[in-house]
């Protein structure tokens, strides 16, 4: 009864966007099981491995590509709530969450553009090869356990500020095991990585959450 009164009430958009991103971890197992049990429990895992299967991210295959759209969801319907939270008077629906997720994958997409093309013309891609690997793997699999938070908070009315801790504490995780994992590239390159995290990851972010917020 509460799951149909939760449907027909105006956010039902959000019940059918928690659906569709269990339908793409059903085609998730159902393409590569053992990848996919690999991906979920890596940020329980320091430092990092490679994982079986593991190719470039250029190679857009089904699994990653799912995976990638996953990701993006999550963490889309993520800033749709934290929007909301700290913004009372703002406005609300699907409309809303679509400027979210574009703005996430215009934000994603060209980031990772960037780090190909920057690793590729100063000759670099080895050398940095598991620092990208371990950064992007670790952010898949934080994006199955924010997936889970917000179920809790959608369906088991657990309190949004709750949501919010939790998800500060998978990044902070898993900034903590990139730079474990990488510690003698990063200590032995400090400058150009307190360089690439301001440029790569904290200005392009801020420029999004202005332009959202």
């Amino acid at each position: 009864m509460q799951a149909i009164d939760k449907i027909t009430n105006f956010e039902y958009w959000i019940t059918l966007v928690m659906l569709f991103l269990f339908v793409i971890v059903f085609f998730l197992k159902a393409i590569n099981a053992q990848l996919l049990k690999q991906h979920f429990g890596l940020l329980l895992q320091v430092p990092f491995s490679e994982l079986e299967d593991n190719e470039n991210f250029g190679n857009t295959n089904s699994y990653k590509a799912l995976l990638f759209s996953f990701f993006i969801i999550t963490f889309s319907v993520y800033l749709y709530k934290l929007n909301g939270f700290l913004n009372e008077n703002t406005e609300n629906g699907f409309v809303v969450f679509g400027k979210f997720f574009l703005g996430a994958l215009a934000y994603f997409v060209t980031k990772r553009l960037l780090e190909f093309l920057f690793s590729n013309l100063f000759l670099i891609k080895n050398q940095i090869k598991i620092f990208i690997d371990s950064k992007w793997n670790y952010l898949f699999s934080l994006s199955f356990f924010l997936y889970i938070a917000l179920i809790f908070h959608e369906y088991a009315k657990t309190k949004l500020i709750y949501v919010f801790y939790f998800a500060l504490l998978l990044f902070l995780v898993r900034f903590l095991f990139i730079l474990i994992t990488n510690k003698k590239l990063i200590l032995s390159k400090l400058f150009y990585f307190i360089l690439y995290i301001c440029a790569f990851e904290i200005a392009p972010l801020f420029v999004l959450f202005k332009l959202m917020f």
